[in-house]
């Protein structure tokens, strides 16, 4: 007596129970149903293929609904996994900052600040994306998108007036830069219009919120008529800046 599979190894496969009749397909066809079945994790169940054109016909049934399925499945992860560029490329970053602590041995308490700086760093990095978007855009639609964005422009009082267009601050915001300070950290001057954009900063017991703009005297020729009072970083503070050189 022959059997499709020996040894008890399918026990409880139905078809494995049969005689091996007739021509070599029959056994080639239950050899192939019992794998399509046992890979692709189908199970056997309470109905079974009896003879061999079922098996071939349902092994092919199953290997096409399986193809499907991992079809399916990898569009759903493909999706998933792209959806947001700027979070893979924060994750990407961090994994080489741990790789690097790592390799260089750095003590514990310098290596929870550099994880801290650089989660704090997370949405610099998307406003630098956003950037790179608008500057594909047309300049008619650059102008209606950076509306808002250069609206703080106006807080400079030479740049709050009539004369001075919508889209020149769009150009001026367009070559602005941002750059990102420690709690405790000094902010050096650099001869620039700066705001804190997130955070909060201070200058000689003064508070700087989000929203503060300091250095508009970077425009004066006389290096001794301007501001040069230290700002130093209270929390983790973004700050954007726009240089005397950018803007001439």
């Amino acid at each position: 007596e022959s059997h499709f599979c020996g040894g008890g190894a399918c026990e409880g496969f139905h078809p494995s129970r049969r005689r091996v009749e007739g021509e070599a397909s029959a056994v080639y066809s239950a050899a192939l149903y019992w794998s399509v079945v046992t890979l692709t994790s189908v199970g056997y169940g309470d109905i079974s293929a009896t003879n061999p054109n079922e098996m071939a016909i349902t092994a092919f049934y199953i290997l096409v609904g399986s193809a499907c399925w991992a079809y399916i499945i990898g569009n759903v992860v493909t999706v998933l996994s792209t959806s947001d560029p700027a979070q893979i490329e924060h994750h990407q970053t961090l994994d080489a900052l741990n790789r690097y602590i790592e390799e260089k041995e750095l003590p514990l308490p310098l290596s929870f600040r550099l994880r801290r700086y650089f989660i704090s760093l997370k949405m610099m990095a998307k406003q630098n994306t956003n950037q790179a978007l608008l500057d594909k855009l047309s300049p008619k639609l650059r102008e209606d998108v950076s509306h808002s964005t250069a609206a703080w422009l106006r807080g400079v009082p030479y740049l709050d007036s009539r004369e001075v267009s919508i889209g020149f601050l769009v150009s001026v915001s367009s070559v602005l830069t941002e750059a990102m300070f420690e709690a405790r950290e000094n902010i050096p001057w650099n001869d620039s219009l700066n705001l804190v954009s997130r955070g909060v900063a201070s200058t000689e017991g003064r508070v700087c919120p989000a929203g503060t703009i300091w250095g508009d005297d970077f425009v004066m020729q006389s290096a001794g008529l301007k501001d040069r009072r230290p700002h130093s970083a209270l929390t983790y503070c973004t700050v954007v800046n726009l240089t005397r050189a950018r803007f001439y």
